[in-house]
């Protein structure tokens, strides 16, 4: 890895915004920053990051991942202060937790809305593709149900990242700025139709580099969440500076 300074933000144009920054978003080079920002404590936070997410999911509808996010990203906060990183700041994210069960509430809902009428398009294709075999030879299920399939899953995960990308900085704002989950939400939306293009190709980038770690086995993903979770902290800095950087 290279010895770049994770701290130098990424090459801006005018403000379109006195809180909101447009910046050119470099995928790889946002990843390498994201490994150099925390290579000091990488384990600390290959814990912290590991831990939230299992928590998170042993909960169901995801009524406390937005309360891991918060506390992750009051880690990276801490760790942008220089201060001492604690196990025990993870959990500090409970302290906003109504502020991002609302968040999240407005992101599954948001989900439910765009999912909803998908999946029953495709089981209105099946039951289209599955009709005719029953009424004739049964020589298994036909190409075309595998063809559908797929393609239902390559839809189905470009719809997922479009659902995410305008929620990538709600709990970021909502750990950094203290603000209120639907306010969080408009700056996240706000922010990401000014930086649109970026952030898409950014979001494909870690989501191809996703599915093959979990290709591999899925144990590889685990080693590479900090460095997401660190990317997405410094591109949240880029486009939303400290005071002192305006």
């Amino acid at each position: 890895m290279s010895q770049a300074n994770p701290y130098q933000p990424a090459a801006t144009t005018p403000v379109y915004d006195p809180e909101i920054r447009r910046v050119k978003v470099r995928p790889f080079e946002l990843l390498q920053r994201g490994y150099d920002f925390i290579s000091g404590q990488y384990w600390l936070f290959f814990g912290l990051s590991l831990v939230g997410m299992l928590i998170a999911s042993a909960v169901p509808f995801g009524i406390i991942m937005g309360p891991m996010l918060v506390g992750i990203y009051l880690c990276f906060l801490a760790r942008e202060r220089g201060e001492t990183v604690e196990f025990a700041k993870l959990f500090q994210g409970f302290d906003s937790f109504k502020e991002s069960f609302i968040a999240t509430l407005v992101i599954i809902a948001a989900t439910f809305v765009v999912i909803i009428p998908l999946m029953l398009v495709f089981v209105v294709a099946m039951m289209f593709l599955i009709d005719p075999q029953q009424n004739g030879p049964n020589d298994g299920p036909p190409i075309a149900l595998f063809a559908l399939m797929f393609a239902f899953y390559v839809v189905l995960l470009l719809v997922n990242m479009l659902i995410v990308l305008p929620f990538m900085f709600t709990f970021q704002l909502i750990a950094d700025r203290n603000v209120s989950g639907i306010d969080a939400v408009k700056l996240s939306l706000k922010a990401v139709r000014v930086n649109l293009f970026g952030l898409l190709g950014y979001l494909i980038i870690t989501t191809v580099v996703s599915i093959v770690l979990m290709i591999m086995c899925y144990i590889p993903l685990f080693f590479f969440l900090p460095v997401l979770f660190a990317s997405l902290f410094l591109i949240y800095r880029d486009i939303f500076p400290l005071e002192a950087q305006l």
